[in-house]
Formats: structure tokens, C-alpha cells, sequence
């Protein structure tokens, strides 16, 4: 949400998250800029180390679907008698 303000050319801090119960009564606010100038905060490592694991098993399958589709190749050639 910061991002897209800030695309908008406006600044994230004054804006906060609130947490409100059914009856909309608010049980806690928490402002961007506490979340955005917090040093321990590791989104940006966690989500990279992530998209990097899922990005190598997508390439795994991506690679196992090719063996899988050139040996179904082989054995149809084969089965054709055109190997």
C-alpha cells in the first residue's frame, strides 16, 4: 500500500492500518511509519529468498516436463518405427 501512495505522489507515513471489531469499533491503529521506519524489519529478504526458491522449483518442473515430453517423443518415434 506505501508503494502505490507513494506512486501517487504522496507520502505513506501520515496513513496508518486500523483494526476494528464487527461493530467498527477500533481496537488498534498502526501507522505506516512505525512499520516503515522499523531497522529489524526483513519483508524484502524473506519474500526474495522465497521468490528465489520458487523460481528454481518452477524451473525443476519446467525441466522435468521437458525430459517427460522428449522421451514420450522417443517412444512414439519408436513405436512408429521412425527412430
Amino acid at each position: 500500500m506505501a508503494i502505490d501512495l507513494i506512486r501517487e505522489g504522496l507520502s505513506p507515513m501520515p496513513y496508518a492500518f486500523v483494526i476494528t471489531n464487527e461493530a467498527g469499533e477500533i481496537l488498534m491503529e498502526i501507522p505506516f511509519a512505525e512499520r516503515l521506519r522499523d531497522p529489524q524489519r526483513q519483508i524484502r529478504p524473506k519474500q526474495t529468498t522465497r521468490a528465489r526458491r520458487l523460481s528454481q522449483e518452477i524451473a525443476d518442473a519446467i525441466g522435468a516436463a521437458r525430459a517427460t515430453t522428449q522421451r514420450s517423443r522417443e517412444i512414439l518415434a519408436r513405436a512408429r518405427g521412425t527412430s
